[in-house]
């Protein structure tokens, strides 16, 4: 059996609460929404934003697992293993949300009904939070590729990529969100996910110590969400919300922070 790595266990655990606090407080938000002042507004959307970085952190987490050189991945046992899986739960689970949607509109349950909601799950028309699992069997079906790359590349020509990568899919975007530059280069990978997987690989790869810097860096990164989260749903200044966007340069850093 293979020895489990502790910090990440502890990361998966982080994130994973991350989930349920990001969740469980905006839907209560949004369905007292009438009710809900502009305090109770900052204080579940500053929330939001502090615990954000968990969707990113489990996609580090899958780089710093199946990207390591020790470990063999191949076609095989990514479709019969872990693209699989995925299958079964968006199958199972995607499906039996996408018929209570048609419930929603038809108001009965009926058998004929389930080849429409099997339909809609391939599109992806199913609840909103599922979109984790149809991006993560694509980054499965990538991980042997990107392992592949690995081996043939040094170190430092890893970090251009992942600087590259990251920089295409998050700087740039973040720079046109804010101005009225825009850039006319762009990258054949538009995903930031796959860059994150490398990252998270890569981090993996080095030991930072100095513990309480990196505490001290997440209490700020907190308090600056927090103050987001105020200046937006008390000042007004909404533009500010995308700074909590999984492709946002900050959630990116802080992220990496926690990691």
């Amino acid at each position: 059996m293979r020895e489990r790595i502790q910090y990440l266990d502890i990361i998966r655990i982080v994130a994973t609460v991350g989930v349920l606090c990001n969740h469980i407080p905006l839907a209560a938000i949004h369905l007292f929404d009438k009710q809900a002042t502009d305090i109770d507004r900052f204080l579940v959307n500053g929330n939001v934003h502090v615990m954000h970085p968990a969707v990113l952190l489990f996609v580090m987490v899958t780089g710093a697992l199946l990207l390591q050189p020790e470990r063999i991945i191949d076609y095989r046992k990514i479709l019969t293993k872990y693209v699989w899986r995925m299958v079964v739960i968006l199958a199972l689970v995607g499906t039996a949300f996408a018929w209570m949607e048609i419930y929603f509109t038809d108001k009965h349950f009926a058998l004929y009904q389930i080849p429409q909601a099997l339909v809609n799950t391939l599109g992806g028309h199913t609840w909103k939070h599922m979109w984790y699992l149809y991006m993560l069997i694509g980054l499965y079906l990538i991980t042997p590729l990107l392992k592949a790359g690995i081996n043939q590349l040094s170190t430092k020509n890893l970090d251009w990529l992942i600087g590259i990568g990251l920089f295409f899919t998050s700087i740039i975007p973040a720079i046109q969100q804010y101005s009225d530059i825009e850039i006319g280069i762009k990258f054949p990978i538009a995903s930031n996910y796959v860059f994150l997987m490398l990252l998270g690989y890569r981090l993996s790869c080095i030991s930072l110590g100095k513990i309480r810097l990196w505490v001290s860096a997440i209490i700020i990164f907190v308090a600056i969400f927090m103050l987001f989260g105020y200046m937006e749903y008390v000042k007004g200044y909404m533009s500010l919300k995308w700074l909590s966007d999984y492709s946002s340069p900050m959630m990116i850093l802080y992220s990496a922070v926690i990691f």
